[in-house]
This record gives C-alpha cells, structure tokens and sequence, in this order.
C-alpha cells in the first residue's frame, strides 16, 4: 500500500499502487467539502457565465435560466404556459403560422400549410382528399397489400368450388356452414362409434327401471352433484342394462360422458364401486327395526 495526504484535512491515508496518482481525499466528507468550496460557482467546470435572465411571455414578469436551458424558454412556470396555450389554440395562436410552408393537395390540387418537417410526407389536404385518392387508385393490384385476389377451392363435403382470401387458402374447407355442419355428422364426427346412438335399448331399460336408479342416486347427479334425471349407461353398452352399470346424470353432464369415452369409463366405474361401498356400509350398520 502506498501513503498518501489529505488534501482538505491533511491526514494521511493508504491506498493502492494503482490509485496513487488519483487519489486525493481520504473520505466521502473531505471530498464533498472540495466540491463545496472548489467546484462550485466560478470554479465549476461546466460555468456558463451564471443564469441568464428572460421574460415570461404571459404574466412579464423576469425570471432566471441557465444558458443551457434558456435557448426556447418562453415562460416563468407551467401554470403560465398552460394559461397561454388555453388562450392561443390552433390558427388563432400568433406563433402557428410561423416557419410554415405551402405544399399542395395530390386529390383536389388545393395549398394547405404545412410544418417543413411534414412537407415531404404530407400528400392531402384532408383524411376525406386520402380516402378518395385510395379509393381510386390503390384497388386490386394496384394496392401495396395486394397479394392476388381470391383464390377457387373445392368444397370437401359437396364438392362445390368456392372462393376464398388469400389467408385463408390452407384453412377454409367449406363452401357453407351447412357443409361444414354435414362434416361432423355420422361416419364424419370425430367421435364416431359405428352407430352405437342408433342401436335399440333393451325392453329391461324401461321407466321403471330409470325411475329405480333415480331414487337410489337421490335424483342427484354422480358428476356436478346437482339434480339429476338422466340414467348413463357406464360402459355404454346398452344392453348391459343391469343396476351396476347404471348411473344418474344431470342432462349437461351426460353429454359431456358422450366424448372422451374412455376416461369417463374409468372414473364414473370409480363413481359407482363408491356408491356400492357406501350403500354396503349404510346397510350393514343401519339400525334394526
């Protein structure tokens, strides 16, 4: 380590070979008291002659800026250049026609005022000059998003062609939403089973029956446990139209089990090995009579 003095209060402090010729302070206080009396005011490296005196444009009172900031100051605070602003709005403001140029319509040939810094880039006069002028000239292939007009594709359920966008070429399958209905239905659907919904029930699966797996679920359904009147058949096969295999459902429940089949083979069989538990438990310590 290398000594080194204080140049503000003269102690001698330690720091390392590679600080010996920067170092200067022993402390954040002793640095800060050089700045106080050294790098202030006159003796400050970025002094500018002091704050430059100006007047308000609103109220005419005098007020102080540095010369860094004084070059567009118009006003002593910000209640006054809001006071000014409310009072000078659009056309009527004495600095809006300042340093303006003149450029004329590309639609209706009409000058208008324009900043030079938009004279390059403003074309019309109005939005009303720019919708007409697009309306006529950027149709079709003319307009810069133009990318080939409509393409014809076949309808996969009719066969009929039909026309669609451009972004819509790998997506759009039918002519209609009739078709597209007709897509999903029978051997189309995704949860297609072979027709099993058309098959018959059996004579055992009457009302009598239903009404029995009714009151036995107390009309409440396996799934969302609200009321219940709909019997589903767990395994869906309808023939196996036996006790165990039956379940009441809610209507909005039942047709849900309709896709998904095997998941809801396996929890609504887990649904009804509880229910068998707890009727086995029920009766076994119901009370004698």
């Amino acid at each position: 380590m290398v000594t080194i003095q204080c140049e503000i209060c003269g102690r001698e402090f330690y720091v390392s070979p590679s600080r010996e010729e920067t170092a200067r302070f022993c402390s954040k206080a002793c640095y800060g008291k050089w700045q106080s009396k050294y790098a202030c005011g006159e003796n400050a490296q970025n002094w500018q002659g002091g704050k430059v005196k100006l007047t308000c444009m609103q109220c005419g009172e005098t007020y102080a800026k540095y010369p860094a900031a004084a070059e567009g100051s118009h006003f002593c605070s910000r209640k006054c250049c809001d006071k000014w602003k409310s009072e000078n709005k659009g056309k009527e403001n004495s600095q809006y026609w300042i340093d303006r140029v003149t450029s004329y319509c590309e639609y209706c040939g009409e000058p208008f005022q324009v900043l030079p810094s938009e004279a390059t880039k403003r074309r019309f006069c109005s939005l009303a000059c720019a919708g007409r002028w697009q309306s006529l000239h950027n149709i079709g292939s003319a307009n810069p998003f133009w990318k080939g007009g409509k393409v014809t594709l076949l309808c996969k359920t009719c066969g009929r062609p039909f026309q669609c966008d451009q972004f819509e070429r790998d997506t759009a399958c039918f002519c209609s939403r009739s078709c597209a209905a007709k897509s999903r239905i029978g051997i189309r659907a995704a949860n297609w089973q072979g027709g099993k919904s058309f098959e018959p029930y059996p004579l055992e699966f009457n009302k009598e029956f239903k009404q029995a797996i009714r009151e036995r679920d107390d009309y409440t359904c396996a799934v969302c446990k609200l009321k219940g009147n709909n019997v589903h058949h767990i395994n869906y096969v309808k023939n196996d139209t036996i006790p165990e295999n039956c379940i009441t459902l809610c209507k909005s429940c039942h047709a849900v089990t309709n896709m998904e089949r095997a998941y809801w083979r396996e929890k609504l069989g887990g649904m009804r090995k509880l229910q068998k538990e707890y009727e086995a438990y029920i009766k076994a310590n119901a009370a004698p009579v």
